[in-house]
């Protein structure tokens, strides 16, 4: 992807000596968000995750989830900061220590935010999703990109919304990204697990198969993709479009660490 070469090629001239010492990596699915987030915090993580809960639906989903991050059922969870502030400067410090540069993927504002306060870490990226309220139209996405606001586009988030990447609403955005030459972060995989009855109703597992994402690839051959959580479970699938089209990419977000 040119937006992520382009940052490694001149990342020895910018970053510590100490950090130089180690290869860049590009983190391509770091989200700049809230604290609260995903709930209110502090919550705690087990990697890997020990179980998934099992769910009796005259209960409440949502409290059964939120349950299962405020007690932890392991000896050592990672625990997630209690403030936006916090969240922002642990983020750039383990960064700097492994010699990290990040697509960041949130809302327009708060990555803003974040590549202000250190932007040889950060490249920028734009949570997007269909039919929100404030999603940014074509011409906006542009103009964002020829002020340099905006290097990647994604996490296009459109599979918790129920929307295929070839929906015909999404014709414009493929178009875009493939004339500026604008890579894209695709979500196809996994979410939180049961994220359906946490008001996601459009979310549908046969979504995270790969070959959804197939006749906008033949359409576009020179967009530049890299398709978030590399469809899992649905390995085979990835891999017969990892084959088919050698221009697509994976990252590995949430399945490295909750198997």
């Amino acid at each position: 992807m040119r937006a992520v070469a382009a940052v490694a090629a001149f990342a020895t001239l910018v970053i510590p000596l100490a950090a130089q010492q180690r290869e860049p990596i590009i983190d391509v699915h770091m989200h700049a968000l809230a604290a609260d987030a995903q709930g209110p915090p502090p919550l705690g993580m087990c990697t890997p995750f020990p179980e998934f809960p099992a769910w009796d639906p005259a209960t409440s989903y949502g409290d059964l989830f939120i349950r299962q991050l405020k007690k932890p059922a392991c000896a050592d969870p990672i625990w997630s900061p209690t403030t936006d502030d916090e969240l922002m400067k642990e983020t750039l410090a383990i960064a700097e220590r492994r010699n990290i540069i990040g697509v960041l993927s949130g809302p327009a504002a708060r990555v803003e935010a974040w590549a202000r306060v250190n932007p040889r870490r950060f490249i920028r990226g734009l949570s997007f999703q269909l039919g929100d309220k404030d999603t940014p139209s074509p011409a906006a996405l542009r103009a964002m990109h020829g002020r340099g606001d905006l290097q990647v586009l994604g996490e296009v988030a459109n599979q918790y919304a129920g929307i295929l990447p070839g929906d015909p609403r999404m014709e414009p955005y493929w178009a875009l990204a493939e004339e500026l030459d604008m890579p894209v972060g695709i979500h196809i995989g996994p979410g939180p697990s049961g994220v359906i009855y946490m008001g996601a109703t459009g979310y549908r597992a046969h979504m995270h198969s790969a070959l959804t994402i197939e006749e906008v690839l033949v359409k576009h051959p020179k967009l530049r993709v890299y398709i978030m959580h590399a469809g899992y479970p649905m390995i085979d699938d990835m891999l017969a479009v990892l084959y088919a089209h050698p221009q697509v990419y994976v990252d590995v977000g949430v399945i490295v660490y909750n198997q």
